[in-house]
């Protein structure tokens, strides 16, 4: 196992009453990038249920994608995994 900061920008997500985007960012302990990237999405609709739009069949859907997935181990040990979510501002109209 090995620590993976992990940046991400989600895409297209209705929350309130806006179609927003996010960042997500943080720090989680997982076999591979990509099991990194998984676990921080699933953090992340603990706290925001929205996230789950992503699950959607049909386009157009809302997408996460990574931006960045980074080997930590090392350099950082971290004792419990941490994600951060920070939506966009809704554009006024």
């Amino acid at each position: 196992m090995k620590t993976w900061q992990v940046l991400g920008r989600g895409d297209g997500f209705v929350h309130g009453e806006s179609v927003l985007g996010f960042d997500l960012s943080g720090f989680v302990v997982a076999k591979s990038p990509y099991e990194a990237l998984e676990k921080a999405i699933a953090i992340a609709k603990r706290d925001w249920r929205e996230i789950s739009q992503a699950e959607k069949k049909e386009f157009p859907r809302p997408v996460i994608n990574a931006e960045e997935v980074v080997d930590v181990t090392g350099r950082l040990i971290i004792e419990e995994d941490r994600i951060e979510l920070y939506w966009d501002e809704p554009a006024d109209t």
